[in-house]
């Protein structure tokens, strides 16, 4: 709804497939399983931190290091009332997601740029800091914690950055795969330690 924030009966369209197709494939997401998360990063310099997080998965540190971010840009001006409705289906995956009134977007049509730059994280930051990230809450001092690692985290971490519209869905298997792949391919092996230990 990016520069679309006064058009109500779209909004409640996307929302609705929003919340019957795109967000459900995440809430499903496999890397939210303990032993799958033992899996992606075993032999890796990050295992014994996920470890501990799981150990204690109820600690508030996993909601300022999510498995992975979500990041929906809406219309700094939308309609306050879809912005309520939808903020009550995100409900349960408030601790990985952000509603972030922004209509910027990096490394698409025009605009160079993206995570790895720091462009789209000082963008976000700098929302927060206006007031517009709409979702935990902007008074949140562990979104704001969030956010920062997130964006200082593009220093030495493997940064995938993917686009999801309402209506997409992703296998459950996605993110494990994805970062499963990350951690064997696009990081030195001298940092990751992974030793593929089973010839596959």
């Amino acid at each position: 709804m990016q520069g679309q924030g006064s058009l109500i009966n779209l909004a409640r369209s996307r929302l609705k497939l929003l919340e019957v197709v795109c967000l459900p494939s995440l809430m499903q997401q496999t890397i939210f399983d303990h032993a799958t998360q033992s899996e992606v990063y075993q032999h890796t310099k990050w295992e014994e931190e996920v470890n501990h997080l799981n150990e204690h998965h109820h600690s508030p540190k996993r909601v300022m290091d999510p498995l992975f971010l979500w990041i929906i840009k809406v219309d700094p001006n939308m309609d306050q009332t879809i912005l309520d409705e939808l903020n009550a289906v995100l409900e349960p995956a408030k601790q990985f997601t952000l509603v972030v009134g922004s209509n910027t977007n990096y490394g698409i049509g025009i605009k160079p740029g993206g995570w790895r730059d720091g462009q789209a994280g000082q963008n976000i930051l700098d929302a927060y800091d206006n007031g517009q990230v709409f979702f935990p809450g902007g008074d949140d001092a562990n979104t704001h914690q969030m956010l920062r690692g997130a964006h200082d985290a593009r220093e030495d971490r493997v940064v995938i950055e993917t686009r999801l519209d309402a209506d997409d869905a992703v296998n459950v298997d996605y993110i494990a795969a994805l970062q499963m792949s990350a951690l064997r391919t696009l990081v030195e092996p001298t940092v990751s330690r992974y030793n593929d230990t089973t010839g596959e």
